[in-house]
């Protein structure tokens, strides 16, 4: 994996500081037989699995192994594994293209390939010479969870930025009883509540002030997903998928890829890509969006939503049909396609 090596005087000041990697020393070799290429929904899976050591010594040992739809796959040679996403690509900042690319055989011009990525992407989660000289004792801790926590973050209604030391009130009606709390945000505007345990659904009323003010600030209350999908049957287009060809995918995705390849030029294998020069920064630039997000009457997140419906079993397949079942004055007639909103 991804080591840093950092060099420090005896007061804990940072000299130099260089990231490399360690390759592993022992890699096993896996062989799968028997698979087919198309598998009918819940039809047994029967392969034989070969796993050995770099001499070719059979091992022993529990394995896992993840299954995928290849119709629907949008995986590309050289792409993410666990083995890439576990030891490279979970240390380093940014998108990395192909990092299979670096593992595929280890030669000299991989390991300096590799080497000139870490120095690209490579990053600092803390201050090591901070956390040695006792400088910052600040150091952030997770505590356990022993208890159902109601956790969101306050942001501003029209720029959307955290709004910290914000007194966060709420009181909600569980059976015939009123209960009520209140917390101060953090820095980043993020708050948390202990709540009894429920079942359900419950509605609550958020008021936001400022910490020792009277009035009330208007504010977006964003609020972190607590959900655990409830077991259903699968639905007829689950069991039922229309099969498509594979190849027919594959030679798509292979000519979107290759025209993106040559759009971009090339020498010495190595890709150039076109200067951009920053003439000036924009001020401003998102506040038209800003302003007519605050006029909106009503906001949805879709991909929530949607999953919420197709965990209970309801299929949803375009807005109009999303929207009638999540808002009661809105109706749309299948027949002609037409909508109406109270």
């Amino acid at each position: 994996g991804i080591y840093q090596v950092s060099l420090l005087d005896k007061t804990g000041n940072m000299l130099c500081e260089r990231f490399t990697f360690v390759q592993p020393n022992k890699l096993n070799s896996i062989q799968l037989n028997g698979i087919k290429d198309i598998y009918r929904p819940f039809e047994p899976i029967r392969c034989e699995i070969q796993v050995t050591d770099q001499k070719g010594n059979p091992l022993q040992g529990s394995l896992s192994i993840s299954v995928r739809d290849a119709i629907r796959s949008d995986y590309a040679e050289y792409d993410n594994n666990i083995f890439t996403d576990m030891l490279l690509t979970s240390g380093l900042k940014g998108y990395i293209d192909k990092p299979g690319y670096y593992f595929a055989d280890i030669t000299l011009r991989k390991l300096q390939e590799l080497d000139v990525l870490l120095m690209v992407h490579g990053w600092r989660q803390y201050d090591l010479s901070q956390l040695i000289s006792g400088k910052n004792e600040k150091l952030l801790q997770q505590s356990a969870e022993k208890e159902l926590l109601l956790q969101g973050q306050i942001r501003s209604s029209l720029l959307k930025k955290e709004m910290k030391d914000m007194e966060v009130s709420v009181m909600a009606k569980v059976d015939n009883t009123f209960v009520a709390g209140n917390t101060f945000t953090d820095e980043n505007g993020k708050f948390q509540l202990p709540v009894t345990s429920f079942e359900g659904e419950v509605e609550a009323v958020f008021q936001i002030r400022r910490r020792g003010s009277k009035h009330k600030k208007d504010a977006s209350v964003m609020l972190d997903r607590n959900f655990a999908p409830t077991p259903r049957a699968f639905s007829y287009e689950e069991e039922h998928p229309q099969w498509m060809d594979k190849n027919s995918w594959i030679t798509l995705s292979n000519r979107i890829d290759s025209l993106y390849v040559d759009s971009i030029s090339k020498t010495n294998n190595t890709y150039l890509l076109s200067e951009v020069e920053i003439a000036k920064k924009r001020k401003n630039k998102n506040i038209t969006t800003q302003v007519f997000e605050k006029s909106v009457d009503a906001y949805y997140d879709v991909t929530r939503l949607v999953d919420e419906l197709r965990d209970q079993g309801i299929v949803i397949n375009t807005i109009p049909d999303l929207l009638s079942k999540v808002n009661p004055n809105f109706s749309y007639d299948v027949q002609d396609g037409s909508s109406r909103y109270k």
